[in-house]
């Protein structure tokens, strides 16, 4: 490790949750919203991004209380809800990886769930929404799929199209925020945790194929590319272009994806293993798992330097690393922990660099806690 990482956490709000209760998401919706203790005080921000017109770290959160939209000043180190209550139905308990910003710095994101299927009929789906951050206005554009909630968009900011997949049952759409029209695009079996699009604005997704090929050592079903061109609306399923599997039962379930290059996508898998997937040939190349296998890659960015930075583990042993990308070397940076106390990151989500050097890790699905916001400063 050629830099020290100094790690300090921060919370929005605290609990301590009893240990009868275990993860709180596996307690039914209802009754969490009912518990005072989790609806007022259970938080995970589990997605960021720095927005640099105001330059505020905007917080997508998980929350009972429908308090799930915040910013984070990295200069005085201090949480401000930006009161999505106002618009939020009680089934709006998450922006799970759902934040965009455009050209002007207009915030945009959508609502994920924690209510089971038993409440699809009664849920009016996740809800699509724009914040202006010079008028503070917070304003609902459309529940594009109902009763589906939404676990992750991506912003097209040139043709300001968002692009989302659904969840329970993953449906992908493209909502064109002008005429706030929906498409739905297709059912794809597969609601993959994010999208990422090429440097012509086509959008790379997933699909679930059953038949005819696995890509796991377990002969599992396939995680498979799929492709979408905005301008003449085509969507391409590429049948036996699936992500590779390394592990034995791997799902090869994809974690994370974003545009490393022109031509190429980098993908984290559940498992740990990073690929590269080239647009243009449609192969995958493997890089490497940079931790032990099983260690998630939570989160992904292009760092100021160039770099690939990775947030990455799991069961409170996750840590920060650098891919030098011409060189194909991982760096561990260091564990995301709290030395002076011993906290550690229980898992990772999201990764957000705010100035050089300094990343923002958003942790999730704490056993024991509401979860951090994770400053992570290369010195």
């Amino acid at each position: 490790m050629s830099e020290k990482m100094k790690v300090t956490p921060f919370l929005i709000r605290d609990t301590q949750l009893p240990s009868q209760l275990g993860i709180a998401a596996n307690i039914p919706f209802e009754e969490a919203q009912n518990n005072d203790e989790l609806r007022n005080n259970w938080f995970h921000p589990v997605c960021s991004r720095f927005n640099p017109v105001d330059n505020l770290l905007y917080i997508g959160n998980t929350a009972y209380n429908n308090d799930i939209l915040y910013t984070f000043d990295p200069q005085n180190k201090t949480f401000t809800s930006l009161g999505f209550q106002r618009i939020a139905s009680r089934y709006d308990a998450k922006v799970h990886r759902s934040l965009e910003i455009d050209h002007n710095g207009i915030i945009y994101g959508a609502t994920a769930s924690l209510h089971d299927l038993d409440a699809q009929h009664i849920a009016p789906g996740g809800q699509i929404f724009q914040y202006d951050p010079k008028t503070r206005e917070l304003t609902t554009l459309a529940i594009p799929v109902p009763p589906w909630y939404i676990q992750t968009i991506v912003l097209d900011p040139d043709r300001m199209i968002l692009y989302g997949y659904t969840y329970q049952a993953p449906y992908l759409f493209r909502f064109d925020i002008p005429t706030r029209e929906t498409t739905v695009l297709a059912y794809t079996g597969n609601d993959g945790h994010n999208l990422a699009l090429d440097k012509d604005g086509n959008l790379w997704a997933y699909w679930r194929q059953h038949y005819g090929t696995s890509s796991t050592l377990d002969s599992s079903p396939q995680t498979t590319m799929l492709k979408y061109q905005p301008d003449t609306r085509e969507l391409t399923w590429l049948k036996n272009v699936g992500v590779p599997g390394r592990f034995e039962n791997d799902w090869v379930y994809v974690d994370f994806a974003l545009l490393g290059d022109e031509n190429n996508i980098y993908i984290g898998t559940t498992a740990g293993t990073l690929f590269s997937f080239c647009t243009n040939d449609q192969q995958f190349q493997y890089l490497g798992t940079p931790l032990l296998k099983d260690s998630r890659i939570g989160g992904m960015t292009i760092g100021k330097d160039g770099n690939l930075y990775i947030a990455a583990g799991r069961n409170y042993r996750c840590h920060l690393v650098r891919y030098l990308r011409p060189e194909n070397i991982f760096e561990d940076l260091g564990e995301i922990k709290d030395l002076s106390t011993g906290e550690a990151c229980c898992d990772t989500h999201f990764i957000t660099e705010t100035s050089p050097g300094t990343f923002y890790i958003s942790e999730t699905d704490n056993l024991r806690r509401s979860s951090y916001l994770w400053e992570c400063c290369l010195e």
